[in-house]
């Protein structure tokens, strides 16, 4: 087996002159130099970009003649990434569709990233949802993110009043930010994956809703959305 090189997705922005990870999900990735140090270690270039880039590069080279890509992808963090007539779009630093602090979310909300308040990753990231989902008195596993996540999709399955209340208020604010993006940029395709893309039977009315009364030319083209439930893997496409 011969390898050309190492491919890393992360939660972050990977700034093209510093050649550090920036606006970074987890906390203790922020300003490394993880390309420097990956190549390092193998003694091979290294290809470091964030997981919704991977997954846009990966839809245009597996999907039919796409040319116009939205991929949303909610886990750790948020991303968007875009793909406008053929080029992904990265922007002059790397920070081309940078949505996380977008303030569509609730405004009472404080983010602990630039503490301002009302940003989109705060009400759509793992972290962000199990955070207000669990309060002081019930959060069982204190900072165990994933267990706390498994613990709310089970209160869904059990259709617990508090989760699916919260499940609509997600499907509104998933719906729009995605309504933001198709306005803006008409993809042929808008994918949604990662962690949220399980919740897609819970959401879709709100969600679809604010797709019908926002976006309604997208809409009446009937604009295909996809909830991309093995992200991982397009992840790893993407990669290749």
């Amino acid at each position: 087996t011969i390898f050309i090189g190492v491919g890393v997705a992360v939660s972050s922005v990977f700034d093209k002159d510093s050649r550090k990870l920036i606006n970074c999900a987890i906390d203790m990735f922020e300003g490394v130099m993880l390309k420097d140090i990956v190549e390092e270690i193998f003694q091979m270039p290294a290809y470091i970009d964030n997981e919704s880039n991977l997954c846009a590069l990966s839809v245009q080279t597996t999907a039919d003649n796409y040319s116009n890509i939205v991929y949303l992808h909610s886990s750790e963090g948020v991303g968007v990434g875009i793909v406008a007539e053929g080029n992904l779009i990265r922007g002059k630093n790397g920070y081309g569709a940078e949505v996380s602090h977008i303030p569509v979310g609730n405004p009472k909300i404080k983010c602990p990233t630039c503490k301002g308040y009302g940003c989109v990753e705060n009400e759509l990231s793992v972290k962000g949802i199990v955070s207000q989902y669990f309060n002081d008195e019930d959060n069982k596993n204190g900072l165990d993110v994933l267990k706390n996540w498994e613990i709310f999709l089970q209160s869904l399955e059990k259709e617990e009043i508090k989760a699916m209340k919260m499940v609509n208020e997600i499907g509104k604010t998933i719906g729009v930010l995605s309504t933001i993006l198709i306005n803006i940029f008409d993809p042929e395709v808008f994918y949604i994956g990662g962690n949220i893309s399980v919740l897609q039977d819970y959401i879709m009315e709100p969600f679809i809703n604010e797709i019908k009364t926002k976006s309604p030319m997208a809409y009446d083209k009937k604009l295909p959305i996809i909830f991309d439930k093995n992200s991982d893997m397009t992840i790893n496409i993407g990669i290749n």
